[in-house]
């Protein structure tokens, strides 16, 4: 099933596991170089605090 939607795949340290065309197109960056990288690292300044620690 497609979808539209931005969505990354991260595991419960935050990793970014996968990340589809829509998320590239969102977050302003390739798959690549999402990957292997922490989530938090993808959105701006102002929004990491909630993303870096969300419990």
């Amino acid at each position: 099933m497609a979808s539209d939607d931005a969505l990354l795949v991260v595991d419960a340290s935050g990793t970014v596991l996968e990340c589809t065309a829509d998320a590239e197109e969102f977050f302003g960056r390739a798959a690549s170089e999402a990957m292997g990288r922490p989530a938090w690292e993808l959105f701006p300044a102002v929004a990491r605090s909630a993303v870096k620690d969300p419990w």
